[in-house]
Order: structure tokens, then sequence, then C-alpha cells
């Protein structure tokens, strides 16, 4: 089973790394309240290291890209599971282990990571762009308990 999680984990993050291509963190656009720089927001792009050497459990996956094509986060879970989804996040340059309740189904319209005392909020904004087995969603994220505004791009979850 171990062995299975790391092909798809890994199957996952070249898949992203293939459709993204690396962002500087002052790149990383945001929108709503006026001014804000993107050094404000903290949220920074992963890189393809990151996302081949994340140690995330779980059957199918999520990520959020921005609108930029910067992967701000990855996720893994399982279907119909109660055990929580794990993801992988930089914040203030550091790489976090967050998570979110539920499984890959608590994830893919949407959800709350926690760990390492942050929040991070992916809110689906609209409806699929395109069609098939994974289109992905317009989506914003936000960092909680910062006075940063949304970041937006899209989010997009599947095998």
């Amino acid at each position: 089973m171990k062995t299975t999680q790391a092909i798809t984990i890994t199957a996952f993050t070249v898949l992203l790394a293939a459709c993204s291509q690396e962002m500087e963190p002052e790149q990383v656009e945001s929108h709503n309240t006026g001014d804000h720089t993107a050094q404000e927001h903290d949220l920074s792009a992963l890189s393809e290291d990151d996302m081949r050497n994340a140690s995330l459990q779980g059957e199918l996956g999520c990520s959020f890209t921005t609108n930029s094509e910067s992967v701000l986060l990855v996720a893994m879970g399982v279907v119909a599971s109660s055990d929580p989804a794990e993801g992988l996040v930089k914040v203030d340059n550091e790489l976090r282990q967050v998570s979110a309740p539920g499984g890959f189904d608590g994830m893919w319209r949407g959800a709350t990571f926690e760990g390492d005392g942050h929040s991070i909020q992916i809110t689906v904004t609209g409806e699929a762009e395109g069609s098939g087995e994974s289109p992905p969603y317009p989506a914003d994220i936000t960092l909680e308990g910062t006075d940063q505004s949304a970041i937006s791009g899209r989010w997009t979850c599947g095998p």
C-alpha cells in the first residue's frame, strides 16, 4: 500500500510540476484590498523539489495554482475516509505540513487546512472550467489571521 501511495504522490507532483512553472514569492499576485504587496501575504510558491519530496499520504490529490501558474498548496487524501487529508504549503518561505478533515471528499470543493499554527482557506468561487474527470475550479486561497487579501487561482482535484 505504501508503494502505491508513493507512486501516486510522485505521479501527482510530477504532473503538477509539468503544468506549473516555478515562480519567485514576489510574483504571487493577490486581489481585493488595494495596496498589499505579495511579500505581505507570507505564502510562497512550492518548488518542484518541494512537491516531489513531500511525504503526503492519500489516493487522490488537490492543488491550488495561482493565475500566474505558481503552486501554493498540494494535498492528498483518501476517498470515503474520516482520516484527514494531508497538505503542504510554504509560509514565510518555510515548508509547513497542514491537514483538512474528511480525506479527499472533505477537500475537493474547497477546505480549511490547519497546522503549525496556520490556517489556510481554499474557497471555490465558481463553476468548473471545462469538463472531464478533473476540471479546475476558480478559487481563492487565504492565509487566515493576517491582513492579506485573497489570492486568486484554480483548485484542481483528482488522480
